[in-house]
This record gives structure tokens, sequence and C-alpha cells, in this order.
């Protein structure tokens, strides 16, 4: 199974995937705004911790190669 340090992926799904627009203004000194397009996709399952301090490590660290702009947001619930 696919998963991350200290986990196993167990089953995932896409619950909802949609373009979404986004206004960026450019780094020159006029700073025109220009819009771009990007997917919004919010995935679904059951992910098992198998090394707990591994994945903490991971949260801490953050997750995907965006995590420094604020992009791969990942929400967690416990069970059980």
């Amino acid at each position: 199974m696919l998963g991350t340090p200290g986990s196993k992926l167990v089953d995932v799904k896409i619950a909802s995937f949609q373009r979404e627009r986004l206004s960026r203004r450019t780094h020159e000194t006029d700073r025109r705004a220009h819009s771009v397009e990007r997917p919004d996709v919010a995935f679904e399952g059951t992910l098992e911790v198998t090394d707990a301090n591994a994945f903490d490590a991971l949260l801490r660290r953050g997750i995907g190669r965006h995590r420094a702009f604020g992009f791969g947001m990942l929400l967690l619930r416990g069970v059980g």
C-alpha cells in the first residue's frame, strides 16, 4: 500500500474535484494582477499510522512540495 513515512494508506477516494481560479500579482515593478486556474481536490479515506514518531515528524514538517505556501492542507480525524 502507498502511504507517507510512518503510515500506510488503507483506502482512498476522491470526495470532490473542481477547478479554482486564483488572482495573483506579478513580481514586476507595476505589479499587474493575472488569474491562474488550479485544481482543488478533496480526498477521503483511511490512513493507518504505523510509526507514531515518524508520522508526528511528518506533520510537524508539513506535507507536499508547496507546504511553505499554504497548499496541501491535511485534515485528520481520529477513530475510536
